[in-house]
């Protein structure tokens, strides 16, 4: 019966985790899409004023 119980747990903080790292890949490519549109826009700003 305990072997079942600390199985059970194991599978959801597998799940816990899976979640996580999908959310941090999520979180990655939006943060690296931040950083692309604000060097654009300096970019532009740098071109714009030579």
């Amino acid at each position: 019966m305990k072997f079942k119980i600390i199985h059970k747990k194991r599978c959801t903080n597998l799940k816990l985790m899976h979640l996580h790292i999908n959310f941090l890949q999520k979180d990655l490519s939006f943060f690296r899409f931040l950083v692309i549109e604000i060097f654009f826009l300096l970019a532009a700003k740098v071109l714009h004023i030579k």
